[in-house]
């Protein structure tokens, strides 16, 4: 049955989706033909990724990963372990030489699958379902989703 409320969720998630994808640079990539329903967007990006249970976040099991794509409902990360929760929140933090975004963007969503690649990776696609709008949960990521900031930024930040 199609829900409303759920549309109304997703669409949240994709209005941040694209506004990343407009404030950054694709990566380099040889034009491969791809035959998926959604358009694939190369982007490399630190994330946090913090699994969920019920309406609290695991903060203590955060890892840090970087993204390989993103698309209008998604993205593909490589994270340094695996998951072992089906529900995460995906934290991005954009900051360039020129400006730095005044908060992180926090996305709630359903990690689809986790395929180890070697080396002691994980290839994990995360389906993006909303935004975190809770201010009080994403004030629990804020120390570690600093770190995903470059230095520079952080002195940046600091000023403000």
């Amino acid at each position: 049955m199609f829900s409303f409320l759920r549309r109304k969720e997703e669409c949240r998630a994709e209005a941040a989706l694209r506004r990343i994808l407009d404030r950054t640079t694709p990566n380099v990539t040889f034009d491969v033909e791809d035959n998926r329903c959604h358009n694939r967007y190369h982007r490399t990006l630190p994330v946090l990724v913090t699994p969920c249970r019920g309406n609290s976040l695991l903060v203590d099991q955060s890892v840090v990963g970087l993204t390989r794509d993103i698309s209008d409902n998604g993205m593909s990360v490589l994270l340094s372990q695996a998951l072992d929760s089906f529900s995460v929140a995906v934290s991005i933090w954009l900051a360039s030489r020129q400006s730095i975004d005044p908060h992180p963007v926090t996305l709630l969503g359903l990690a689809a699958h986790s395929i180890e690649i070697g080396g002691g990776y994980w290839h994990t696609g995360i389906h993006l379902t909303d935004r975190l709008e809770d201010h009080a949960l994403s004030a629990q990521l804020l120390p570690l989703v600093e770190k995903l900031l470059p230095s520079e930024a952080l002195v940046e930040l600091a000023k403000v």
